[in-house]
Order: C-alpha cells, then structure tokens, then sequence
C-alpha cells in the first residue's frame, strides 16, 4: 500500500465577510468567501464578553487567510445592527503580497550572489582561472 505523501489541505476561498452571533451555548460564526462558500462554526466557550469575542473571530479570519492563502487581511466590524449580532468586512492588504515579493526577489539575489562567489572561490582553490586579472 502506497503512503500519500502529499496530504492536500483543504482549499477553502479567501474570505470575504464574516458574520459572529451571541447564543445562549456561546459565538457562533459564518465566514463568507470571495468564491460563494461558506463555513460555520463556534469560538471557545471562554470568550463570553463581545470584547474578547470580536479580537478573537478577526483573528480566526486572519490566521485562516494567512495559513491557507499566504495573504494578510484585515477585519472591520460593521456598526451594530442588533444586539448580540456583528458582521464584519475581511479586506486584503495589499502591500503584504509586494513586500512578499520584493523579499523574495532579495533573497533570490543572494543566493544567485552566494553560488557564484563560491564557485569563483572553489576554481581559485583548485588552480583555475576565474577569468578574473589576480589582486
């Protein structure tokens, strides 16, 4: 029997809103995707103060997106509609995917750096010519 090497994680869309409601068992949420989907749940039973509950989901947003989607986002909460009920916006940020990139790119560099100063510094130890004039 073959062993999966590569277990895919599930691919959930980048989350677009989120909806957090106060139960009498505690938070439930729904967080919405950019692509229709869905998926519901529960925060810690612990987290009964909506000033703890709030942080929390928008953390839980964050991390999700962060983990799934290699992006950074941000949640702003909707000006209460009803008691016990918030809805919030999940917003990319935009400059976490260029700063990624020019981090990358630097990185690239070096590395490309890195392995020619160290072929030019192996073929000078074994006697070759680097096509460089001596110093």
């Amino acid at each position: 029997m073959a062993k999966r090497r590569n277990a895919k994680r599930p691919s959930f869309g980048l989350p677009k809103a989120i909806v957090l409601l106060g139960t009498p068992d505690g938070w439930r949420h729904s967080v919405l995707n950019a692509e229709g989907g869905m998926f519901c749940g529960r925060l810690s039973s612990e987290l009964l103060d909506p000033a703890v509950a709030l942080p929390a989901a928008a953390r839980m947003v964050k991390e999700l997106a962060r983990d799934f989607h290699g992006t950074s986002v941000e949640v702003t909460w909707d000006p209460r509609q009803e008691p016990w009920s918030w809805t919030g916006q999940v917003i990319p940020v935009p400059d976490d995917e260029a700063a990624r990139h020019t981090a990358e790119a630097k990185c690239q560099a070096q590395a490309v750096r890195g392995r020619r100063y160290a072929t030019a510094g192996a073929q000078r130890l074994h006697g070759r010519s680097t096509g460089r004039r001596g110093r």
